[in-house]
């Protein structure tokens, strides 16, 4: 898990939740959590551009260490 900072703000992971998952003998697929409901996308064309998504989302978020320092200090100072 690797988290966003709110200081970039406006982001395409705000639209909703996404998985994508890739298998190594079969083409990968996504599932995509809207309002309405959740669905799962085989269509090639929609899982390119939900990986695309994805690799923004990653290239804007934390490391995963400087992510799960900073959940830890949230979880510390609200729950303790």
């Amino acid at each position: 898990m690797q988290v966003v900072p709110f200081l970039v703000g406006a982001h395409p992971g705000m639209l909703g939740h996404l998985v994508v998952a890739g298998f190594d003998d079969l083409p990968s697929i996504v599932y995509l959590d809207t309002a309405a409901a959740g669905q799962i996308v085989e269509t090639p064309s929609v899982v390119d551009q939900v990986g695309l998504t994805w690799e923004a989302l990653r290239s804007e978020a934390l490391p995963r260490a400087a992510s799960r320092d900073l959940m830890a200090k949230i979880a510390e100072d609200r729950w303790t």
